[in-house]
């Protein structure tokens, strides 16, 4: 995975014109409220629960390395769809945005239980891909979850 400087990545895809300039204010309010620097793609990785919990060792598992050679595929978020990751640099704080245009829910709060995550459904106006049309969830650590409780209004001001 590579950390990249911040910029609204779906920019000259097929997005209207007159869609683009709001979709892109929602993704700048997004990464300024939560003070975001780098992003990623939201890629297969090993292990979601080290990589969101801040550990470098996210690939350093038996099952993400060798595939198709004997070992498991590395781990997806059920569902993904638009996604990407951001961080906070000199922090462990690392927030995997998903905006799918649906999603089982049930399937998604398994799968963040296995891994000891927390997810957040975002209102689908907030979402910067397909506003009222995507989904928006945040995926993250409890020690994320719990920093962002310094953040005025958070969550009331990103949930549905």
């Amino acid at each position: 995975m590579k950390w990249e400087k911040i910029e609204y990545p779906w920019k000259g895809v097929n997005i209207p014109d007159s869609e683009i300039d709001s979709r892109m204010k929602l993704f700048d309010d997004f990464v300024t409220y939560f003070g975001f620097d780098p992003m990623a793609w939201g890629e297969s990785v090993g292990s979601y629960e080290r990589l969101l919990y801040g550990r470098h060792s996210y690939n350093n598992v038996a099952n993400s390395c060798y595939y198709p050679y004997g070992w498991k595929k590395p781990e997806d978020v059920p569902q993904h769809d638009h996604s990407l990751l951001f961080k906070k640099s000199g922090t462990s704080r690392i927030v995997y945005v998903n905006q799918p245009y649906g999603f089982d829910r049930v399937q998604l709060e398994e799968w963040c239980n296995e891994r000891n995550l927390i997810y957040v459904i975002c209102d689908k106006r907030y979402s910067f891909y397909y506003p009222d049309n995507t989904d928006m969830v945040l995926v993250m650590s409890n020690d994320t979850y719990i920093s962002c409780f310094d953040l005025t209004y958070w969550p009331q001001r990103w949930q549905e």
